[in-house]
């Protein structure tokens, strides 16, 4: 029975489980269990664990400890009460935050769900809880371990949230139907006051074990939270898990990006150029973010490369971000300085296209040559907390993603059509995500000013 109970299943404790037989002259009965929540809730469930109502102690409520068996029989027994009472707390936690009706009835059906998750389906009758179907979501629905690892912050932050809430009302539980575009709101000012309220309640970090101390949320991190959980609604009604949506009445701040920067050719080349060969790992990480530059693929997709990948003087893979939508396959014509890059590694052990290693020691590489090398362009940036704009050395603000940006932003210079580009990156057509990684700049402007000369 391990494993079953809810992270938030202690919360229900205050609650009171009183486990007891009802006598008869039989000499088997079965154990009992009462839940008693204040003076409105007084609900029941009979277990499938039977005894001789002789050997019962009802004081402290397990076997008597003068009972004839053998001791191993005893500790089991001993052992599935107490693992039931467990579960019917943890089943009166969850019935709370169904929105269904406290009634032993409805108690039944969750200490059965609890126990046989995968025999009770939601279309048998068996309730099943907000969190339980954002985990069938999650396991079932997202294929690449980054989204994963994102819905699952997602849900930690929801299960804090939901404790949080219960300091002012025991009895909230968040739940489909309780879920409302009020609720939403209050979620999104919880989210911006996070840092101070779990300073004052750090017992909110104790609901998941891999919890992090949470740090202050900027805007757009906020609105990328709700595009997550409006994802999942989206995919809840599909599949007639509900068919409340609180997103209709509530309006999502949405995600403000400023003007794209990235690498000016002249700046990549600058780059690929500047010695390094005093510091070797730099160098190797240098020649990694200027292939990258030359190809555009993002740093998953990038670090997972093979030598099997390059064929006949093409880089061809599948993006594994849509991999399972939409699983096509990129192919982009490699450049010569990427062939020259490709041909110094050649002799790399194993199957690894490149030196690569772990995406966050390739940021802070990729800041340290871009300082080396002198390429200190100021630019203008939107500040995510406050959604003030800041001006700073390209070098502090370069990430891996840059690459990609460089690689689109500069073709779409030369080349303006996104469509095109887009095949390259692995973009959708029409993609709005696409204008992101592109800026419409002075020599653009001037270019098209020009064509009112002809």
């Amino acid at each position: 029975m391990a494993g079953i109970f809810r992270e938030n299943s202690y919360l229900c404790k205050m609650a009171s489980c009183k486990v007891y037989i009802k006598a008869n002259n039989k000499d088997k009965t079965n154990i009992r269990y009462r839940i008693s929540d204040g003076k409105s809730v007084d609900l029941s469930f009979t277990s499938k664990i039977e005894i001789n109502p002789n050997h019962w102690d009802a004081k402290k409520e397990c076997l008597k400890a003068k009972v004839v068996m053998s001791p191993a029989e005893k500790h089991e027994t001993n052992m599935s009460i107490n693992e039931y009472r467990e579960i019917v707390l943890t089943a009166y936690n969850n019935l709370l935050g169904s929105g269904e009706g406290l009634t032993s009835k409805n108690l039944k059906l969750y200490v059965d769900y609890l126990i046989n998750p995968d025999k009770n389906k939601i279309s048998s009758g068996i309730p099943i809880t907000f969190f339980d179907v954002f985990d069938k979501y999650i396991e079932t629905s997202l294929s690449s371990l980054r989204r994963k690892q994102n819905y699952h912050i997602v849900r930690r932050t929801l299960t804090r949230f939901e404790a949080y809430k219960q300091k002012q009302n025991r009895n909230f539980h968040l739940s489909f139907e309780r879920i409302s575009a009020d609720v939403l709101r209050e979620f999104e000012k919880y989210l911006l006051d996070e840092v101070d309220i779990v300073q004052k309640y750090p017992e909110l970090l104790a609901l998941s074990p891999d919890s992090r101390k949470p740090s202050e949320k900027g805007f757009n991190y906020i609105a990328n939270l709700f595009k997550i959980l409006k994802a999942f609604y989206n995919w809840a009604r599909k599949n007639e898990y509900t068919t409340t949506d609180p997103f209709v009445k509530f309006e999502n701040r949405g995600q403000i990006y400023g003007t794209p920067y990235y690498l000016t050719i002249d700046e990549r080349n600058r780059l690929k150029d500047y010695d390094l060969s005093c510091t070797p790992h730099l160098e190797r990480q240098r020649d990694i973010f200027v292939f990258q530059c030359l190809v555009g693929c993002r740093v998953g997709d990038l670090l997972k490369l093979k030598k099997s990948n390059v064929i006949g003087g093409n880089l061809q893979y599948i993006a594994n971000k849509t991999h399972t939508k939409a699983p096509e396959t990129i192919i982009v014509p490699l450049h010569k300085f990427a062939i020259g890059i490709l041909n110094k590694y050649k002799d790399l052990e194993g199957d690894k296209l490149l030196p690569f290693i772990s995406a966050q020691k390739y940021n802070v590489a990729i800041k340290d040559v871009l300082k080396r090398a002198g390429i200190d362009r100021m630019v203008t940036i939107l500040n995510p907390t406050t959604r003030l704009q800041e001006q700073k050395p390209l070098y502090e603000v370069v990430s891996s993603h840059i690459g990609r940006k460089t690689f689109a932003g500069n073709l779409y210079k030369k080349v303006k059509d996104p469509n095109l580009i887009g095949a390259l990156t692995g973009h959708s057509e029409g993609s709005r995500a696409f204008a992101r990684y592109r800026t419409i700049d002075e020599d653009l402007k001037k270019s098209v000013i020009d064509l009112l000369d002809d």
